[in-house]
């Protein structure tokens, strides 16, 4: 726990309030950004201004305790509570009035991810004036998240057309123990109803 304290006192450094830092531990550690920095920029721009504040204040060893950092913008980090919670996903879909060719491109980015990651991969899109959304496989377990970025985004370059790709706001790559872990963390972050004291009539 005390490189996880480090950790988190050296990104609230480098990303100071209002940003958030979120971290939690399993194994190896799952950290969330969510900063204004990052908006207009790609996700491996973002990964790459994090590795690279890392490098200057970590060793090998502690960068290795590392599974994987998200960034993203106040915006998306919204959007994704409820791409994590089926629930409230399902009701986002219902009260939506998207644009039938939103649906359409959404319904088309669905099938090449799942042709390309192929159950029981998981592919989770939600649109929120802006595609944001998840691919959770085992295939990532094991490779840093800027390998994870290359293979999604290498893949997308083949198949879309770069108007297209620009509908993507962003989309995370995840392992199952990850998205697990991410799924936990949002919901004991959210903040708890207060209790109402109990009265008792004489």
């Amino acid at each position: 726990m005390e490189f996880l304290e480090k950790l988190r006192t050296l990104l609230e450094r480098e990303f100071p309030a209002p940003s958030q830092v979120e971290l939690d531990a399993d194994d190896r550690i799952t950290a969330i950004i969510v900063s204004e920095r990052f908006i207009g920029l790609e996700p491996l721009e973002r990964s790459q201004i994090v590795e690279g504040y890392l490098k200057t204040v970590l060793t090998k060893e502690e960068r290795g305790q590392i599974l994987i950092i998200v960034c993203a913008t106040p915006v998306e980090a919204i959007a994704d509570r409820v791409c994590w919670d089926p629930e409230e996903a399902a009701a986002a879909r219902r009260g939506s009035r998207t644009p039938e060719e939103w649906v359409q491109f959404v319904a088309r980015l669905k099938v090449l991810l799942e042709r390309e990651f192929p159950p029981p991969a998981r592919i989770e899109l939600e649109d929120d004036d802006g595609i944001i959304g998840a691919v959770i496989t085992k295939r990532f377990i094991g490779l840093p998240s800027r390998a994870r970025i290359d293979i999604l985004w290498d893949y997308l370059d083949e198949n879309l057309t770069a108007e297209e790709q620009r509908r993507i706001v962003t989309i995370v790559c995840l392992t199952p123990p990850e998205a697990r872990a991410h799924k936990r963390f949002r919901r004991s972050s959210r903040p708890k109803p207060e209790k109402k004291e109990s009265t008792t009539t004489r």
